[in-house]
């Protein structure tokens, strides 16, 4: 009698980041997707993962996944959220002094016959535009600082929450 060997696959392909692709591979791995192939890009890497069809608990599996995906989505973007508003303060606040700097500046370049007035005045709008451009770096650090502050524990609690779902995917995987 000869024994059926066929095994039948599902192919997923996936693209993410270069840092996360270990916690991903990883992350699939538990609910029965072996890691097929892995291609690095500058930032990116491509991942494609393989898992059989008949896998046990399948719909479970479907079903948890889906929520692994929301969890990891919700991570992503909880580490975005810690230097929007700070990049967005440090926007307006370049522009601002841009602006101010540039109205300094062309003070200084005009040339009527008394502009000594215009001239210095011109210089100390400039000087001043230069001034409060570079001190927006060290307010953004602080800003991101203090938001990461109060980011980090609710990404932790998100991390704990997808460990936990891992878990339950693998027990899926390997009850009998």
């Amino acid at each position: 009698m000869e024994q059926n060997n066929y095994r039948d696959y599902e192919y997923m392909a996936l693209t993410t980041d270069k840092r996360n692709a270990n916690e991903i591979a990883n992350r699939y791995a538990s609910l029965g997707w072996e890691l097929d192939s892995r291609s690095g890009y500058l930032l990116s890497a491509a991942l494609t993962f393989k898992r059989e069809r008949n896998v046990r608990n399948k719909d479970k599996l479907n079903r948890l996944q889906l929520r692994i995906e929301d969890c990891s989505e919700g991570i992503d973007r909880l580490e975005r959220s810690k230097a929007r508003n700070a990049s967005m303060m440090l926007i307006i606040s370049g522009i601002i002094f841009a602006l101010i700097f540039g109205g300094g500046m062309s003070l200084v370049m005009l040339n009527p016959p008394a502009a000594s007035f215009m001239f210095i005045s011109g210089i100390v709008l400039g000087v001043t535009g230069l001034g409060l451009g570079a001190s927006i770096y060290p307010l953004y650090r602080k800003f991101v600082k203090k938001n990461t502050a109060k980011i980090n524990p609710l990404i932790e609690k998100k991390k704990d929450d997808l460990a936990d779902l891992c878990q339950e995917a693998h027990s899926l995987l390997v009850a009998a």
